[in-house]
């Protein structure tokens, strides 16, 4: 089914790009922490007060942001907005990687994850048939989400053994590539696509 549907197969991809570059900037974010705040509890109160930070945000984008997102842009240009944002956010890290700098693109990828991105990712099941939006959905929400976490984890080990001496700085090359392809994936799925979903 998911081989089938244009819709569907960027679904996917889309769903893998945003975690595979998730995974890579938690484990990043992380490394810095952890040489930031040796501390355990030091490091354990930063994050708490981040965390809420992050879901205040989270809350304000998912009510009110994403609205207007969709309703000034409008459906197909709105899919620009995450992957263009997260993509200068990624290079910011590539020419200065500092903790405010990691900590704040931590921050914006995991306020879009949860809010804008997984809203626009569900308005595109809106217009499949009902198979498409249950059980190709089922598999992709399952699948996608744990194989990108395992292809993540492959790219960090990598990134260990090729350039342990540029490390945690070169983990931002990852999520650089990945919005840069995302992008370029949008643009060739929203030229491609159906006229039904042209009319979103």
């Amino acid at each position: 089914m998911i081989r089938s549907s244009s819709a569907l197969k960027f679904i996917l991809l889309i769903v893998i790009l945003m975690q595979l570059s998730t995974t890579i900037m938690d484990y990043q974010f992380s490394s810095f922490l952890q040489t930031k705040f040796p501390m355990q509890d030091l490091r354990t109160q930063f994050y708490g007060r981040l965390w809420g930070m992050i879901n205040t945000c989270k809350l304000c984008l998912q009510f009110f942001a994403t609205f207007l997102l969709v309703q000034f842009l409008g459906f197909r240009r709105s899919h620009f907005v995450v992957p263009s944002i997260l993509l200068g956010n990624a290079a910011l890290t590539l020419i200065a990687p500092s903790f405010g700098v990691i900590t704040y693109g931590f921050s914006v990828i995991k306020t879009f994850d949860y809010s804008i991105f997984n809203i626009l990712k569900e308005m595109l099941y809106v217009p499949l048939k009902t198979d498409e939006k249950f059980k190709a959905k089922a598999v992709i929400d399952v699948f996608a989400y744990r194989s990108a976490k395992a292809l993540a984890s492959l790219f960090v080990i990598g990134m260990g053994v090729f350039s342990p001496e540029k490390l945690p700085y070169a983990y931002s090359w990852g999520p650089f590539f990945l919005f840069i392809i995302w992008i370029g994936s949008v643009f060739f799925f929203f030229q491609r696509k159906e006229e039904k979903f042209l009319e979103a």
